[in-house]
């Protein structure tokens, strides 16, 4: 059950995922205003801004934990990686919380604003609202190093780090199967597709895959349809919720395009509609594959 949940969650695009992890950080500042209940602390903008960026590089550390999903997946232990994304997330909140207290004393004398630094947009008012803007602000107790124009640039540098650590990670998601689909090694396919023909060998190889054929625990081909050059193919998706976002579009072309045999046969004129169902038949998406997609 939980591993279906992470895999609809995981599958139900960037928004559903940032929004689960926004709820998991602002958990952790409710966590964080017990611990830190008698926090006098004051910091201005400057402190405040860095001391974001060293609580949020981490987070753009541990995008790369989902180098690991495709492992995770087979094992079918793809909730640790979203529990993990959690805690972190969580974790993260509760220092948040300490430092956005003491930027709204900074402002207005108490603890009103936190709130608004956990919801997105909004939180840029503790970003740029000026010390003492409500209330006579008491001294800045944060080290002198973050504060001023030194704090600032410290400040961009980590959320810089940030940016580039989480970039990279997604980067790194689809850059090996990039490579693959751009290495694959076609000459005995090419050579089989020159001597038959290309609608001979696609009959001859698509006619021995069984039906159903199982591709993993919550997909299965069920039916294949060859006419010529082209195959039609009708997956069957038990998981529930399951959208076809682009990323899953992506990676589903770089795997056919990744196969000897199909790049050679998109690249000879062929091919692939897959056709994505429901388990009561209802469909959700088709993924063309042809020679353009595979960038032939």
């Amino acid at each position: 059950m939980l591993e279906e949940w992470a895999l609809g969650l995981a599958n139900s695009g960037e928004r559903a995922m940032s929004f689960l992890l926004t709820v998991a950080m602002a958990v952790g500042g409710g966590i964080g205003a017990v611990l830190f209940r008698k926090d006098v602390d004051i910091v201005g903008r400057a402190p405040f801004f860095a001391w974001s960026g060293v609580i949020y590089l981490p987070l753009g550390l541990l995008q790369f934990t989902w180098l690991w999903s495709s492992s995770l997946i087979a094992q079918g232990n793809f909730w640790i990686l979203i529990l993990g994304q959690c805690l972190a997330y969580a974790a993260a909140g509760i220092f948040y919380y300490r430092v956005a207290a003491a930027r709204s004393r900074d402002i207005r004398g108490n603890n009103t604003l936190v709130p608004y630094a956990f919801i997105p947009l909004a939180n840029l008012w503790l970003v740029f609202a000026k010390s003492g803007e409500m209330t006579k602000p008491g001294p800045d107790t944060a080290p002198a190093l973050l504060r001023g124009y030194k704090g600032v640039a410290i400040g961009f540098g980590l959320f810089a780090a940030f940016a580039a650590a989480a970039g990279y990670a997604q980067y790194q998601l689809v850059a090996p199967m990039e490579t693959a689909a751009a290495e694959v090694d076609t000459t005995e396919a090419d050579a089989l597709i020159q001597k038959h023909g290309l609608d001979a060998v696609t009959e001859a190889v698509f006619a021995e895959v069984p039906i159903p054929y199982e591709i993993d625990p919550y997909t299965s081909i069920t039916r294949i349809e060859i006419a010529g050059p082209r195959v039609d193919r009708d997956l069957t998706v038990t998981l529930g919720g399951f959208k076809m976002t682009a990323q899953f579009k992506k990676i589903s072309t770089l795997t056919v395009c990744s196969e000897p045999f199909l790049r050679a046969m998109v690249r000879a004129g062929g091919t692939i509609s897959d056709h994505y169902l429901k388990p009561d038949g209802t469909a959700i998406g088709t993924l063309i594959i042809d020679k353009a997609a595979c960038g032939d």
